[in-house]
């Protein structure tokens, strides 16, 4: 069942950004992320469901009933800002149950539905810690227990994870998830970081310059994007000037594009889909380079390849997958499989 509808949503900031014709719908107990670069507009979305800013035009309905005219706490709608936005004043306890107390609920309801959440969040032994003494995890937890207290229709979250280290931020992504899942709570998420989201859902609204690129599936995107602009957001690159034998490219255009001017092409892939080897992979598609620089951003080295092709230098980083340590300047071999190279138009 549809709970939430946005129809040609616009909104623009004094003339400089505009949100245009921003459509889409969500089913009760469903998730969706907004994703894209920071300044798409995917935070301004947010403050148009939840009423802290109203649209130029467009509709948005809940449970088939229009909202754009209802004041914030009326909506059902909790949201959870990218810093937490605690009051400082009051102990987590009193945090978690503000909203139940602004329904005037009696004293008995609160004590046992904040002592739920208090459960459900792993966080019974913060019950009276004062705001300033809590981790930023433990904020988080917080936060999202106060937004979940008045039990809402829809629960939006803003960079939710952006302030936690990396550790944290993978089993908080996770919990909550399972969380709002087994309330059966919707949810929208925005994020720059596509792995913010995909815990959560993987239909993905993508966002560029308040304009809606896509909405889609991820595994759909990462299969074929069709703009290059999508590929970028999503990690893929160019191989186009890495790849000498424009034959061995025209083989995995597709029927659609072969009609078009070749420089209006691009051949893209992704990180996660490259092999380096010592020795060419026969059942790859394999590129011939050196190691031009190795760094290290985890575990596995990374490298930096170059290849010279029509008399230009190209780059390319990597993943080193040997067991022994790579050297700059050796001769090693770009290894792909045709199907993990994606052709679209560039333009």
């Amino acid at each position: 069942m549809e709970l939430l509808s946005v129809s040609n949503l616009c909104y623009n900031y004094a003339d400089d950004f505009y949100l245009r014709d921003i459509t889409f719908s969500l089913e009760n107990g469903k998730s969706v992320g907004l994703f894209g670069p920071s300044g798409s507009g995917k935070s301004t979305i947010l403050r148009l469901i939840s009423g802290l800013s109203k649209p130029k035009s467009g509709e948005i309905l809940l449970n088939d009933q229009s909202i754009i005219n209802q004041e914030p706490h009326t909506r059902s709608i909790g949201m959870i800002f990218q810093h937490h936005a605690l009051f400082p004043h009051l102990d987590v306890f009193d945090n978690i149950a503000f909203g139940l107390k602004m329904q005037q609920l009696d004293r008995d309801s609160i004590e046992i539905q904040v002592n739920d959440l208090l459960n459900i969040f792993k966080i019974s032994q913060l019950k009276h810690r004062k705001i300033n003494e809590l981790s930023v995890g433990e904020s988080q937890r917080v936060a999202i227990a106060r937004s979940l207290a008045p039990k809402p229709k829809l629960l939006l979250m803003d960079e939710p994870f952006s302030s936690l280290d990396y550790a944290l931020k993978v089993q908080l992504r996770l919990e909550i998830a399972e969380i709002l899942h087994n309330m059966n709570i919707a949810s929208i998420v925005v994020s720059h970081d596509i792995q913010d989201i995909v815990p959560f859902s993987e239909h993905i609204l993508l966002l560029k310059d308040g304009r809606m690129l896509v909405d889609s599936y991820l595994l759909e995107l990462y299969s074929q994007p069709k703009l290059k602009d999508v590929g970028s957001m999503l990690g893929f690159f160019s191989l186009k000037d890495f790849i000498a034998d424009i034959k061995e490219l025209n083989t995995i255009i597709p029927d659609k594009l072969k009609n078009v001017d070749y420089h209006r092409l691009d051949f893209i892939v992704h990180p996660d889909n490259l092999f380096v080897y010592q020795k060419p992979n026969p059942n790859m598609f394999v590129i011939e380079c050196k190691i031009e620089k190795i760094f290290y951003s985890g575990p596995n080295p990374q490298v930096i390849l170059q290849r010279t092709t029509n008399g230009n230098n190209s780059f390319v980083p990597a993943i080193w997958r040997e067991n022994i340590k790579p050297s700059e300047g050796t001769t090693v071999y770009l290894c792909l499989q045709t199907e993990d190279l994606k052709c679209i138009r560039s333009d």
